[in-house]
């Protein structure tokens, strides 16, 4: 996940910074239930849900510099993991799906 870009005017130039957050894979879970046939041939319908968890693996910092005195024009950039860690910053997440599904199986004119 990328954030804005963000810039500001500094000592008659310009710094532009952002951030880059990678996330560890999870591993994801739920269930669905459903029922065919009710009321309309070939029209199943169910309702799911799905958790998901995201960890925090990785951000990254980047400044660019443009005209900023005392400073050469350049990009920088380094791992900030440890510093967000230890200013008490969690990103990690769970999220909760929830979904409500409709299908409509089309009769093959063919056995088979």
């Amino acid at each position: 996940m990328d954030t804005k870009q963000y810039s500001n005017s500094v000592s008659g130039g310009t710094e532009t910074a952002s951030a880059k957050i990678e996330f560890d894979n999870s591993v994801s879970g739920g269930f669905e239930i459903g029922a065919n046939n009710e009321g309309i041939e070939n029209l199943r319908i169910g309702a799911s849900y799905n958790r998901m968890k995201f960890d925090m693996h990785k951000v990254t910092e980047g400044i660019a510099t443009d005209n900023v005195v005392g400073v050469l024009d350049d990009t920088y950039t380094g791992d900030m993991t440890s510093s967000v860690r230890s200013a008490g910053i969690s990103l990690h997440n769970s999220d909760n799906l929830y979904m409500v599904h409709a299908y409509y199986d089309i009769k093959n004119s063919k056995e088979v």
